[in-house]
């Protein structure tokens, strides 16, 4: 026979629990986001929100704008975290797209305290907002001069304020050099990694030498950024009298196999968190859809195909 009275404990037990969990969404607590538990979560999609009517004009991509906004991009790609590089990500039209996706990190600028403290302030609305993303991070190489470590740690600490579990990203590219970082290591928390080479040659031969020496110098996670797109590509002695990026093309097809098939290898061997696929503006454009078709099949291939276990389980 149960014992009536212990039954009823434990159930008293586990709605104050439940009460205390709801008290806390209705007190705005933002939830914490889940750790990666596959490869599928440790995947990204780069791009822009189209908020108005389609097909819209899109950053770099050009001429004719596109009907894929990053929400379309990221369903087709099956990738469940998106990168919001909107500037305006704050208006109405915006993060009400991405609800069904798990994280999203929206694009700060780096002197911009008041918009980190803005985003910080917006995650208790929007839990799946993790984080924030500079780019091109030149806290040394810039032309305006050397970045103070202040400015960083200002924006850092904004992005804290009202939700610490935020974290900040910055890019960099495999030509910067990481010693650059080291008086700025306090103030993020990842490295957002691009090649900077748009020849085959030039790009990932040496990637896992690259990235350990970045994780060494920075002791930081790495998210490897994928381009579908060649923006690396070398400029033509005339690019400054064309019009913005017509130079550049779909990223060759051995060239974007390299890159994809050396970050599933570092994923695989735990030397960096996720990877970046950037940009959703061409994923409708026929120019590009063998390269699409391709990632999208090879995707689909390495998420279904991986067995994640806990390490609790690995014993068994």
């Amino acid at each position: 026979m149960k014992d009536q009275t212990g039954s009823l404990r434990g159930r008293s037990v586990a709605l104050l629990v439940l009460a205390g969990l709801l008290a806390g969404l209705l007190a705005g607590v933002p939830a914490a986001a889940e750790p990666p538990a596959s490869f599928r979560d440790r995947a990204w999609t780069w791009g822009y929100v189209i908020p108005g009517k389609l097909p819209g004009p899109v950053p770099f991509v050009f001429p004719d704008g596109s009907s894929c906004s990053l929400e379309t991009a990221a369903e087709y790609l099956g990738t469940p975290n998106v990168v919001l590089m909107n500037a305006k990500w704050a208006e109405p039209g915006h993060l009400e797209r991405l609800t069904s996706c798990r994280r999203v990190l929206c694009a700060i600028q780096v002197h911009d305290a008041a918009g980190a403290a803005k985003l910080s302030a917006l995650s208790k609305k929007h839990p799946n907002i993790v984080g924030a993303m500079i780019d091109d991070f030149y806290p040394v190489e810039a032309k305006e001069g050397i970045l103070p470590v202040e400015v960083l740690k200002a924006t850092y600490t904004a992005l804290k304020s009202a939700n610490p579990a935020l974290k900040l990203y910055v890019v960099r590219y495999t030509t910067t050099k990481d010693e650059a970082l080291i008086p700025y290591l306090p103030y993020f928390d990842v490295v957002n990694l691009w090649s900077g080479s748009g020849t085959r040659e030039g790009m990932w031969p040496n990637m896992e030498d690259r990235v350990e020496k970045l994780a060494q110098v920075t002791g930081k996670p790495i998210v490897i950024g994928l381009y579908l797109h060649n923006y690396q590509a070398p400029r033509p002695d005339n690019w400054k009298t064309m019009a913005p990026w017509t130079w550049t093309k779909v990223m060759p097809m051995d060239m974007l196999q390299d890159q994809q098939l050396k970050t599933t290898d570092l994923l695989r061997k735990g030397k960096i968190e996720g990877f970046i696929l950037l940009q959703n503006g061409w994923l409708d454009y026929e120019t590009h859809r063998p390269q699409m078709q391709w990632t999208k099949d090879y995707l689909d291939w390495l998420f279904q195909t991986q067995t994640i276990r806990k390490p609790s389980q690995e014993k068994n």
